[in-house]
C-alpha cells in the first residue's frame, strides 16, 4: 500500500514525478560530490582526509557490489514493475531483483561515516540517503522494504568500514 501510494503521488504531482526521477537518477551523484567536499573541507591532516575518502567509499561499494549482490543471489525479489501490471517506471531500469537497494546502501553506508564524524551533517547524509530511496519508491523501481533493508546494510557496514579506519588511522598517528 505505501508503494502504491508514494508511486501514485509521483504520477498525479507533476512536482513529484520530477522529485523521482531527479532523486533516482541526479541526486545520487550530488551526494557524492558533496561527500568528497565534506572530507576535505576544513581537514588539516590530507592523510586522514583520503583515508575518510576511502573508507566512505570502499563502504559504499562494498556493500552495493559485494554484499547487495550477494543477498540478491538468494532473495528473488522482482521489482515493482514486474510484479504490478499497471506500474510503469518513471526511470529507465532493468528487471533485476530489487532487494536490498543498492543505492539505499550506498548512500547508508556513506551516511553512516559521515555519522561518525560529525552528528550533524550524517544526520543530513541520512535524510539525502532516505530522499533518493523514496524517490526511488516513487519513480517505481523499488519497494519500500527494498529501500529499508538497503540503509540498514549500508549503515551497517559504514559502521564496520569506520571502526577499521579509525584502527588504521592509530597505525598510522593520525
Amino acid at each position: 500500500m505505501l508503494f502504491l501510494f508514494l508511486h501514485s503521488l509521483a504520477l498525479k504531482y507533476p512536482a513529484m514525478a520530477v522529485f523521482a526521477v531527479a532523486g533516482s537518477d541526479l541526486l545520487p551523484y550530488a551526494i557524492i560530490l558533496l561527500f568528497v567536499a565534506f572530507v576535505f573541507f576544513k581537514r588539516e591532516h590530507y592523510k586522514k582526509s583520503f583515508l575518510l575518502l576511502g573508507t566512505g567509499l570502499g563502504a559504499g561499494f562494498f556493500v552495493r557490489y559485494v554484499l547487495v549482490d550477494l543477498i540478491r543471489l538468494f532473495v528473488n525479489s522482482p521489482r515493482p514493475f514486474v510484479v504490478l501490471e499497471n506500474i510503469n517506471p518513471l526511470v529507465v531500469h532493468e528487471a533485476t531483483a530489487s532487494f536490498p537497494s543498492g543505492h539505499a546502501a550506498f548512500f547508508g553506508a556513506l551516511a553512516m561515516v559521515v555519522f561518525l564524524v560529525n552528528k550533524k551533517a550524517g544526520a543530513i547524509f541520512f535524510l539525502l540517503a532516505l530522499f533518493v530511496g523514496t524517490a526511488r519508491v516513487m519513480a517505481g523501481i523499488h519497494w519500500p522494504l527494498d529501500i529499508i533493508a538497503g540503509i540498514i546494510a549500508g549503515t551497517l557496514i559504514g559502521w564496520f568500514a569506520y571502526l577499521a579506519m579509525q584502527k588504521i588511522s592509530e597505525k598510522m598517528g593520525l
